[in-house]
Formats: C-alpha cells, sequence, structure tokens
C-alpha cells in the first residue's frame, strides 16, 4: 500500500521527500519486490541521483526484464547518467514488450530520435520532470495508474 501511495505522489510531483521515506519502508518490508524497487529508482531519478536510480532500475529490470515501463525508466536514467547507447537499448526493449499506458509508445520512439548531447556538453537538468508523455499525466490519470497497477499486483 505504501508503494501505491508513494508513487502516486511521485507521479504527480508531490511529497517526494514522504515518497522516498515510504517506499524505504516498503522495500524494507519487501526488498525483492520490484515495483518497490522501480518506485524508489523513480524517486532517485526525480532527485536528480541518476547514478543511484540507474542501481535501482537495474534491479528491477533483472527481476522483470519484460516489463515495459520499468525498461523505460532504465533508459531514463541511463541518458541522463551519460550511458546514451544503453538507454537506447533499454527504450527498445520496452516498445518491444508494448507499453500498454497511453501515449507512452510514442513518447519512447519521441526518445529514441534524441540525439546524445555534445562531448563536454550537459544536457539540461529536468530533476522533478518525468519522462516524455507522462509529465501532462493529472491527479485522475495518476488514479487510473494506481488502478492499472493494482491490477498487476503491484
Amino acid at each position: 500500500m505504501l508503494n501505491y501511495l508513494a508513487y502516486s505522489w511521485l507521479t504527480m510531483g508531490k511529497n517526494v521527500d514522504k515518497a522516498r521515506d515510504y517506499l524505504e519502508i516498503a522495500l524494507s518490508a519487501r526488498p525483492g519486490d520490484a515495483h518497490i524497487i522501480d518506485s524508489m529508482g523513480w524517486a532517485e531519478y526525480l532527485a536528480g541521483d541518476y547514478p543511484k536510480a540507474v542501481d535501482y532500475f537495474e534491479k528491477a529490470v533483472d527481476t522483470m526484464p519484460d516489463d515495459p515501463t520499468v525498461n523505460d525508466h532504465l533508459g531514463d536514467a541511463y541518458w541522463r547518467a551519460g550511458r546514451q547507447v544503453e538507454a537506447r537499448y533499454q527504450w527498445q526493449r520496452a516498445l518491444a514488450d508494448k507499453p500498454d499506458e497511453p501515449g507512452d509508445e510514442q513518447a519512447i520512439e519521441e526518445k529514441l530520435k534524441k540525439r546524445p548531447p555534445r562531448h563536454g556538453a550537459a544536457e539540461p537538468s529536468r530533476a522533478g520532470a518525468e519522462p516524455a508523455g507522462r509529465a501532462r499525466r493529472s491527479a485522475v490519470d495518476a488514479g487510473a495508474i494506481i488502478l492499472h497497477r493494482t491490477g498487476n499486483n503491484r
């Protein structure tokens, strides 16, 4: 239950610190739960700690290799960590696994069109932002995410 609440806060950009606290509690109770691990990775991503986000997302992908959302998240974190080749690979995996959220497939296709930053030029920070296609989600959309993930035993 803590994961549902925390992830919904993260998708809305609200209570990020409290969401992180809840995720730490949930993770200590269920350390192998890939959904909680993914959510923790998302919290780190939003905080701008991309290497730490990569660590969480890699663990989640190890457990759920065919989940398009987890692969998409790992791709986003790789991109921000300067690992563009790996990011593209993960986004291609996410597409192959058929994202089921409306707009996610198109958003991932747009990410695949991105060019890596020039050597020495950092990409503008998006701390607090979500992957393309998700930033526009409203609280109603966040509710749909929770219902969707509930069906996935999240």
